[in-house]
């Protein structure tokens, strides 16, 4: 690592912590990070090659950045992402205040008593009381500048130490995980990492070269300036209605009267009105085709399968907050198949490596940092545990289920990130949701309810920035590109994730304070915060009708186990979507013909998938056709049009983001928006 890498990729994890909530909630353009293909890390990657090294060149032969450098000012940038935005601070400030600020107009709270049962350090409260300063100019703005130093610290202090505390330690236990399986997915099962593929064929510069070697290629120039040239007409088109407008999305909406119970199915819009991403379509192309064919097919088996179900009078049921909901414990079936099989794939070595963290002699294959890494994970997760056991109320049972929940979801996450390239996933689930239906309320108990159906919220709501993703593709891109081993990065990636998480604090709540919260972004400022306090609420006064409320306060661990009471169908669905996943992957293994991928179990009835399924199959199709035609070396030639493709959508995403924060910095006016991706 040279110093200047580390300088810019310090100044880049800067950026991302400082503007994220800024160019998201308050100029609203693409968002900087969104997914884990954050534009503001991997736009900057083509910045860099494509403009910034031939400039540098120019000056000076030598001076240009070597694919080694670039490799770790990416690596710094990605050990920040899980913090400005959806990951946490787009939900944590709103979840913490409003809740307070809405109860006086919640009948249906005041009635169950729900805010006087808040356990321990739950929400911005002081000792139950609401104070207007901390709360009033949080969500509504000031007509002073607030800095830093205004900021009410002291009232924030208990749900800090509590959020933050907890926050930082799972970021901390992720990268303990990523390099844990590191050595598994890296070096054993050759896992592809599309998303360090994509910078690996772009960084690539021969000696002599100012421009990547394949931007030696007249098809990555037609496919980047397709794509760029699109968006910017597209996007002019948003600031000047009379110029033309191109469309991405097609609409097939008339033809849902031929299919009523189809187009009743969530998320059945996708398939009748589809947008197409061209940098879907080109990682689409790097992948296995039948991969790429299983994410596509994801959205129509899920509709043909709730339309059968529908037809059969039951309805194929989702949503976060769904406790009985038979599609969410359907796909949690398959994320808790898919741990099984991650672990299976690597049992020898996880066991070899399980004997010599626990002081057995370590074999030659198991590198000594995954043994220091699992004790580190270990020691974070048990101090998460006494964190939500002492500030949260929780009982030490929900604590350890809820925390396994959380690492099975960023595990899986990883898996289908470093496996198929899809970079937007969700599991569409709530680990509190689940463990109540498996638990039953009354099992689970009033407190644990409430701590875990917050904790859920602020830091698993919607984790399409979860940190592990970005820090399994930072140790794999250090490696690959920059041929360095995961020991030289991982204590500097350490130290700028708890840096980064701080930074992004205080310019989150000092943005906050000056701007107030944005009340555009209903689910994160209105939904959220709502649905937070109103299902205890609802479950509350459920057990209170029943009976049953007194009898679930403030239960133990053991007398959670002797309540356990399942939501009908609970371990019915779950076994089902358990059942399908390991099926699946058991054919794939014994049979060369099968077609379908395990991934389509994990991401199907997702809303991310869903917008992603027809690009897919987009991309499946094309590389189908080129390799059977043409063979390897035609898909060789295609390729740099897919990576052409891939890097015109992240340089046009972070040119209209660097427009939109102009303006709005010039003239304090809110530019228009133009998002190119969810």
């Amino acid at each position: 690592m040279s110093i200047r890498s580390v300088a810019l990729g310090l100044l880049l994890a800067g950026i991302i912590c400082g503007l994220s909530y800024y160019n998201d909630q308050v100029v609203f353009q693409t968002y900087l990070i969104g997914n884990h293909l954050p534009i503001v890390v991997f736009g900057a990657v083509v910045l860099l090659l494509l403009a910034f090294n031939p400039l540098l060149d120019a000056i000076r032969r030598g001076w240009a950045l070597r694919a080694a450098e670039v490799a770790v000012i990416a690596a710094i940038g990605l050990s920040v992402c899980g913090w400005p935005s959806s990951n946490l601070l787009r939900y944590y400030t709103g979840v913490m205040a409003l809740p307070a600020h809405k109860a006086p107009t919640m009948p249906a709270w005041q009635a169950s008593g729900v805010m006087d049962r808040l356990p321990g350090e739950g929400l911005l409260l002081n000792d139950g009381a609401y104070e207007p300063l901390t709360h009033d100019r949080l969500i509504a703005g000031s007509d002073q500048t607030v800095w830093p130093t205004d900021v009410p610290w002291a009232a924030w202090w208990p749900t800090l130490r509590l959020w933050m505390g907890v926050s930082a330690l799972l970021g901390l236990a992720s990268l303990c995980l990523v390099l844990i399986v590191h050595p598994q997915w890296s070096k054993r099962e050759h896992l592809l990492y599309p998303t360090v593929m994509f910078v690996d064929l772009l960084a690539r510069r021969s000696p002599g070269r100012k421009l990547p070697d394949i931007a030696g290629s007249k098809l990555f120039w037609i496919a980047f300036a397709l794509v760029v040239g699109f968006h910017l007409i597209t996007g002019l088109n948003k600031w000047f209605p009379e110029l033309p407008y191109i469309t991405r999305q097609f609409d097939f909406r008339p033809l849902r009267v031929l299919t009523p119970n189809i187009a009743r199915v969530s998320h059945s819009h996708f398939f009748f009105h589809p947008v197409i991403y061209p940098s879907v379509i080109g990682f689409a192309f790097f992948i296995n085709t039948r991969v790429a064919m299983s994410l596509g097919l994801s959205l129509p088996v899920w509709l043909l399968l709730g339309g059968t179900m529908l037809s059969l009078g039951v309805p194929l049921q989702g949503g976060h907050f769904n406790i009985g909901a038979n599609g969410t414990f359907m796909r949690m079936g398959s994320y808790l198949a898919a741990t099984v099989m991650i672990l299976y794939y690597g049992r020898r070595y996880y066991l070899r490596l399980s004997g010599a963290a626990i002081g057995l002699k370590r074999t030659a294959d198991t590198p000594a940092y995954a043994v220091w890494a699992a004790r580190g994970l270990v020691l974070c997760l048990l101090l998460c545990s006494a964190l939500l056991v002492q500030y949260a109320g929780m009982s030490v049972l929900m604590s350890v289920l809820l925390l396994g929940m959380l690492m099975m979801i960023f595990l899986v996450l990883t898996r289908i990130n470093a496996e198929t390239g899809l970079f937007y996933a969700q599991p569409d689930f709530l680990p509190a949701m689940m463990i109540a239906g498996f638990f039953g309320v009354t099992g689970v108990g009033v407190e644990s309810l409430i701590a875990m159906t917050i904790a859920s919220i602020v830091l698993v709501a919607d984790p399409r920035e979860a940190f592990m993703p970005y820090l399994a593709n930072a140790v794999e891109l250090v490696q690959r590109v920059g041929r360095s081993a995961p020991t030289k990065i991982a204590p500097l990636m350490a130290v700028t994730m708890i840096a980064g998480l701080a930074l992004a604090l205080v310019v989150t709540l000092t943005l906050q304070y000056n701007v107030g919260l944005n009340q555009r972004d209903g689910w994160a400022n209105w939904l959220l915060p709502n649905r937070a306090m109103s299902v205890p609420s609802q479950e509350i006064s459920a057990m209170a009708a029943s009976g049953e409320l007194e009898a679930s306060e403030s239960l133990s661990s053991f007398e959670q186990l002797s309540r356990m009471s399942p939501e009908p169908g609970a371990w019915g669905w779950t076994l089902a979507g358990f059942g399908l996943l390991i099926g699946c992957a058991a054919a794939r293994l014994r049979l060369p013909w099968w077609p379908i991928h395990p991934i389509l179990f994990l991401v199907w009835g997702t809303w991310p998938a869903s917008n992603f399924a027809v690009s897919f199959l987009i991309g499946a199709m094309v590389k189908w056709s080129v390799v059977r035609l043409g063979g390897e070396q035609s898909y060789r030639t295609v390729r740099p049009f897919m990576v052409g493709l891939i890097a015109g959508e992240l340089l046009a995403a972070i040119g209209w983001s660097i427009v939109g924060m102009t303006y709005y910095a010039a003239t304090g006016v809110s530019p228009e928006v133009y998002r190119i991706l969810p």
